[in-house]
């Protein structure tokens, strides 16, 4: 990355990057009959170490997108980590987390798309 990011660092937060595989902690929280949120705090410990790695390993560009038929670049950055461990750009705890994410949640993920948000002139419109 050759722009300077800004980071708010946790005050607390200097231990190496893991992932609780027993979800110890997790909360679900029901929205509605077929709709809910899984919210599981400590989860992952170490995240500052973490995203520095992901920072400064990832592909990062700007995609392409149409909007109201206009093709405009997207304001943030994006970047894909391979759930794979021969990948040297994907730190192990991304392709630990993908693991036990899949498992849970009976699903194959093969991959963590993540987006980059430089400064408040990077954003995009609400959506879901």
């Amino acid at each position: 990355m050759t722009s300077k990011i800004s980071l708010q660092q946790s005050l607390f937060a200097e231990e190496t990057p893991a992932v609780d595989p027993a979800f110890a902690g997790l909360e679900r929280v029901q929205l509605d009959e077929t709709s809910w949120i899984d919210y599981c705090p400590g989860w992952v410990t170490g995240s500052d170490q973490l995203f520095e790695r992901m920072l400064a390993a990832g592909r990062w560009g700007q995609r392409t997108v149409t909007m109201y038929e206009k093709k405009m670049l997207e304001p943030r950055l994006t970047a894909a980590f391979a759930n794979d461990v021969a990948d040297p750009g994907t730190p192990p705890e991304l392709v630990e987390i993908t693991g036990l994410l899949s498992a849970r949640y009976d699903v194959v993920l093969d991959r963590i798309w993540v987006n980059l948000y430089r400064d408040g002139s990077d954003s995009v419109a609400w959506h879901r």
